[in-house]
């Protein structure tokens, strides 16, 4: 007589580990819907944490810093995102991550809130530790493609108030993973010893970038302010800077007058403010409010990356294994110019980023 007893029983106390946190696995990562797939956005499902204003995908071009939250209370710059281990945290003021991998390369992540292990560090707020995937004794791989497009959508609300047309929008994500043992046939069979895993995403990404500025008008540009009025409809006084002097009904305050007429006179300009003065735009449109937005400027913000994953695991026993992990990401944006091409020849500064 034979018999199997299956039993599963969750334990109600964690004994070997104090830490809060959670396990985000490849089948949540792979299912659950991602605008930019950036998996660090699913650290939300972890109980304590709180997203910030730029969690996510705020802009494509910033997906450099992309996991923007709060654990347990703790500011979003205190805390620490593990690519196998090692810190890619560090960018920007808010020590985001340097490179976020492609789906199809995470593994992985287990978020960790408190109470951490003595290998965990430089952090006040919580742990991420990702694991890249690794190659298996099957071949397995996967192709996408990701599009958006403006024909799709709707003009945006201050377009259309100010006539212009819908923006332009081209969001193309692709890539591909590619995984399984090494082998070199009559030379060497990997399987169960030697696998490759390799990931590729790109991204190609153009939107209309359009805003509201002010410009300062004719009569500012010759230094007059007679005309020029706040919310309240009230002059906003110009001040002699050189009449800077002690207030003898307050002690400790200084006053200035103002200028006759709220005219700054032409032996007061500066022969260099009146040269940059010439690369201001004239104002395009009316002011929406008194001393409020003029200037209606347009353009194409263009956006292009690359980013790849190549890892190596060999196992030289059960209990003897390596890895290696190549990783890069190549950015490139091209943002245009709020005032045009009035200064420079060149079509906008452009931004690159390696790492």
């Amino acid at each position: 007589t034979e018999s199997l007893l299956v039993e599963a029983e969750a334990p109600l106390i964690e004994e070997a580990s104090g830490a809060v946190g959670a396990v985000v696995d490849s089948t949540r990562i792979g299912n659950l819907p991602l605008n930019g797939r950036n998996a660090f956005e699913l650290v939300a499902l972890a109980p304590g944490v709180v997203p910030l204003g730029i969690f996510g995908l705020a802009e494509p071009f910033e997906k450099r810093a992309q996991a923007a939250f709060s654990a347990g209370g703790s500011r979003g710059l205190s805390n620490e995102i593990l690519l196998d281990g090692a810190a890619v945290t560090g960018s920007s003021e808010f020590n985001m991550p340097l490179n976020s991998p492609p789906l199809e390369a995470i593994q992985e992540f287990r978020v960790q809130l408190n109470s951490y292990s003595a290998e965990f560090g430089r952090t006040q707020g919580a742990v991420v530790n990702s694991v890249t995937r690794s190659g298996t004794n099957k071949v397995h791989g996967a192709v996408y493609d990701y599009l958006r497009n403006d024909n799709l959508d709707a003009n945006s609300f201050f377009n259309n108030a100010s006539s212009r047309p819908k923006a332009d929008l081209r969001w193309n994500q692709f890539g591909g993973a590619l995984g399984g043992p090494v082998v070199f046939p009559g030379l060497y069979n990997g399987r169960n010893r030697s696998f490759i895993f390799l990931s590729y995403e790109g991204m190609r990404y153009i939107r209309g970038a359009s805003d509201l500025r002010r410009v300062p008008t004719a009569l500012e540009l010759h230094g007059d302010f007679s005309q020029t009025i706040d919310a309240q409809r009230a002059l906003v006084p110009i001040y002699d800077p050189y009449s800077s002097r002690l207030d003898p009904a307050r002690p400790g305050r200084r006053i200035r007058d103002q200028y006759p007429g709220n005219r700054i006179p032409a032996s007061s300009l500066h022969p260099v403010a009146g040269r940059v003065s010439r690369y201001y735009p004239a104002p395009n449109q009316a002011e929406l409010f008194p001393s409020g937005p003029n200037y209606f400027f347009g353009g194409n913000l263009d956006y292009r990356s690359d980013r790849g994953i190549a890892k190596y695991d060999h196992n030289f026993s059960d209990r003897h294994r390596s890895s290696f992990r190549y990783s890069q990401l190549d950015d490139l944006v091209d943002q245009p110019l709020v005032y045009g091409n009035l200064a420079s020849p060149t079509p906008g500064p452009q931004q690159q980023f390696s790492y």
